[in-house]
């Protein structure tokens, strides 16, 4: 049995290459990954009734309560008066004590395992064909390998977008920003409320 390596400065370069070719792609959002076409097309309930509409038993939501305490968990039951949820045992909120309910759209792991390993053969396929005698036939599971690797690390930076499916009526949150002021005779913070 005759076992090859592939030379280092091959696979460096390649790696190379499927990072550059992969990183847009791999950080694109599945078609099945996307949030609920609800949470998409409409913006948020206006009253906790609408709620029912929106979410369903076994959805992940998260739900901010009047304390500002944010919980994360699966929906198992949800009426006009009250939420149910399963986060480290059974939690209830009454809907006058919701304040806010969200959804986050799932990391595209999968999609970036598939467009990163299959970057990554593709490449490797390509140069087996350009130098056939200096081939080992490894060259596609390593660089598919490497691929997958650097589509899961790409989609682990993709940020994860929040969809408010409730927001309790009042219950705005005040906006504080803060930018430096610098001008030929004026230097300090500009400070805004948004309410």
């Amino acid at each position: 049995m005759t076992v090859s390596f592939v030379p280092l400065r091959r696979i460096a370069a390649l790696s190379v290459a499927i990072t550059l070719f992969a990183a847009p792609i791999a950080s694109a959002q599945s078609p099945g990954a996307t949030p609920p076409v609800a949470a998409q097309a409409q913006e948020s309930a206006r009253s906790f009734d609408e709620l029912h509409l929106r979410l369903k038993p076994g959805d992940t939501v998260w739900v901010v309560d009047a304390q500002g305490r944010e919980v994360k968990g699966k929906l198992r039951e949800l009426s006009s008066t009250s939420l149910t949820m399963d986060s480290w045992g059974r939690k209830t909120f009454r809907a006058e004590t919701v304040r806010l309910v969200k959804q986050k759209k799932a990391h595209p792991f999968g999609w970036g395992v598939l467009i990163g390993g299959g970057a990554g053969a593709l490449i490797a396929i390509a140069l087996i064909a350009q130098e056939p005698d200096e081939a080992s036939g490894v060259e596609p599971l390593i660089l598919g390998g490497i691929g997958a690797g650097v589509g899961i690390g790409i989609a682990a930076l993709v940020p994860r977008k929040e969809f408010v499916v409730y927001r309790a009526p009042g219950s705005n949150p005040v906006r504080v920003s803060l930018a430096p002021v610098v001008a030929p005779r004026a230097r300090g913070i500009a400070l805004r409320f948004v309410f």
